[in-house]
């Protein structure tokens, strides 16, 4: 029995090119909304706080946002299901409050020593 070659031709290359096009499309299109998204989120949040984030803040606010976003079974956040901004603004002022609380403990403690 002889070792059979399967045989392409040019139209089998050109309909995964076509595939693999629009899949980096269709990729693309996705990242470029999820980061409209981001940015809309951002928006809305400082018009909801009355001032402008600084970008340490937004940065954070993002990163709680990913922290605190449903997650599949391998880790991965789902992108369309990213926790809202506001209730991040809210986790980072609590952690905020805390940490300010912590470091004027210090101050205290090494103002009497």
């Amino acid at each position: 029995m002889k070792n059979e070659t399967q045989k392409y031709t040019l139209d089998d290359f050109i309909k995964k090119c076509e595939f693999e096009d629009t899949f980096r499309k269709l990729k693309k299109a996705d990242k470029e909304a999820y980061l409209a998204r981001i940015i809309d989120g951002l928006a809305k949040l400082e018009a909801h706080i009355g001032r402008d984030l600084t970008e340490y803040e937004a940065i954070a606010v993002f990163d709680i946002a990913e922290e605190f976003s449903p997650k599949d079974e391998k880790g991965n956040y789902w992108i369309k299901e990213l926790l809202p901004f506001p209730y991040a603004w809210k986790i980072y002022e609590a952690k905020r409050k805390i940490i300010l609380k912590r470091f004027q403990q210090l101050l205290e403690l090494e103002q009497k020593i």
